[in-house]
């Protein structure tokens, strides 16, 4: 299992991204 950053904001990262902003 290869860790990409981009697999993650493909699926959700936009709301982990949200998610860590409005932390």
């Amino acid at each position: 299992v290869q860790f990409h950053p981009e697999s993650i904001l493909s699926e959700h990262g936009h709301a982990l991204f949200k998610n860590f902003l409005t932390r």
